[in-house]
């Protein structure tokens, strides 16, 4: 978790915001593909993997704020959109790549379906592909 934080941040200079915001989204759902085994693993040999995870995950929907933000200025993102229902589309999507319900191109069409919701005015409609906008 604190590898994505450290790219949210990062992504949040980036000079095109609406396509680090689509693609950091992108970037967390497919680490939630892989995060579930992890998890898994290093809860069964015993350790707690949420311990201290409250000052990150604050950290995180910071970060994630920051770039919601950035984009919405930048109108690459909807103006209407707020944090909790960002995150709840996030949450949404991290939990059906986590139980292994998406294979990949069920993902990719799923994301663009969701992105092109949260386009502003600038960008227009997707072209297809989920994160297509190039960072």
């Amino acid at each position: 978790m604190r590898t994505l934080v450290d790219e949210a941040r990062d992504l949040a200079v980036s000079e095109e915001p609406g396509a680090a915001f689509f693609r950091f989204f992108t970037r967390v759902v497919e680490d939630a593909t892989h995060k579930k085994t992890l998890v898994d693993a290093l809860t069964d040999a015993g350790i707690d993997v949420k311990v201290g995870m409250n000052e990150l995950s604050r950290e995180m929907v910071a970060a994630i704020e920051t770039l919601l933000t950035r984009a919405q200025q930048a109108e690459d993102v909807r103006a209407d959109v707020r944090i909790p229902e960002l995150l709840a589309l996030l949450s949404a999507a991290c939990l059906a790549a986590e139980r292994g319900q998406w294979e990949e191109g069920l993902r990719t069409r799923t994301l663009s379906v969701m992105f092109d919701g949260l386009r502003g005015p600038s960008l227009g409609p997707a072209p297809g592909v989920a994160g297509a906008q190039p960072v």
